[in-house]
């Protein structure tokens, strides 16, 4: 489904939608996006392999510095994310919906997860075409319209 053919043949601005709608939250690409995951704009993006693997199997290989951590705090609260910071006295966590700032103090357990935030199954949301879109501006050369 994803040829070279296909590929050059695509809707590239569709698919910056696409990538906006579902992806930039997290991840930024040419600038514009999220914290959360990676900055695509420098990875592998030319290499189909690389994006499907991460995309269709996004905790097979995931950076330490993107694990998700959870925290439980004293009061029963659990927050899951990944840790930006921490110093004897906070610790800075990104949530998908936002930063954090906590007290040492305050956290009665940390685990962390060697599973990535990125929920699995993101492709199965979209059509063909849809995917097609998507995969052509992930592998855009440079920022499209």
């Amino acid at each position: 489904m994803l040829t070279e053919t296909v590929l050059s043949e695509a809707n590239a601005s569709h698919g910056r939608q696409l990538f906006e709608k579902t992806c930039a939250s997290c991840h930024k690409l040419y600038g514009g996006g999220g914290k959360l995951g990676p900055d695509l704009t420098g990875s592998q993006r030319s290499n189909l392999n690389y994006l499907l693997s991460n995309i269709v199997d996004p905790s097979a290989e995931v950076a330490e510095k993107f694990q998700m951590s959870i925290i439980v705090l004293e009061d029963g609260r659990s927050i899951s994310g990944v840790i930006q910071r921490e110093n004897e006295e906070t610790l800075i966590i990104q949530t998908p919906n936002e930063e954090l700032t906590l007290l040492i103090e305050d956290i009665a357990a940390r685990k962390n997860s060697k599973l990535s935030m990125m929920p699995e199954r993101q492709l199965d949301k979209m059509s063909n075409q849809e995917i097609i879109d998507l995969f052509a501006y992930l592998m855009s050369k440079e920022q499209v319209k």
